[in-house]
């Protein structure tokens, strides 16, 4: 079984999750600013940042092709918010996944997006991981997984 591992630290991605490949060097171009939304309360937000992205994909039974690729984004929440209330805030996180073969001679684009709730008390932060399984049909005769994108934002933050 040959097992194909990327794993990319520090990534933050802007709320259109701008994470691409430069053409001439192929290395992820990242934005490592964190995206923070405000909970409308002066100066106090919410934010997330991406600590990791990591890729393992699986051979098919006779070794041909990939068969299946699992993304894993870690994620950390933390607030600066200052009260006796709980944030209740919804995270979503996506991956799009560039999957080339090379029999065929071509490149189809896989995608998946997830949705987290997640609630924080005063001086508390949240780290998660977010799973996607991409699983490709022999018909696909899949060589090579690149992700393209991947990131995290806030969706929504609530007092309560």
């Amino acid at each position: 079984m040959r097992l194909i591992s990327l794993v990319l630290t520090a990534i933050i991605l802007n709320l259109m999750f701008n994470c691409y490949v430069n053409a001439d060097t192929n290395v992820f171009v990242i934005d490592d600013t964190p995206k923070c939304q405000p909970l409308g309360i002066a100066e106090q937000n919410i934010c997330v940042e991406v600590t990791a992205v990591n890729q393992e994909c699986e051979d098919s039974i006779l070794g041909e092709f990939l068969e299946s690729c699992t993304v894993d984004i870690e994620y950390i929440v933390t607030s600066n918010y200052e009260g006796d209330s709980y944030i209740k805030t919804f995270v979503d996180c996506a991956v799009i996944t560039e999957v080339k073969s090379e029999v065929l001679g071509n490149t189809q684009i896989y995608e998946d997006s997830s949705e987290t709730n997640i609630s924080l008390f005063e001086d508390q932060s949240a780290e998660r991981t977010t799973d996607f399984l991409f699983m490709y049909s022999h018909r696909a005769q899949a060589n090579e997984v690149q992700i393209t994108k991947a990131g995290c934002r806030i969706s929504e933050a609530n007092i309560w």
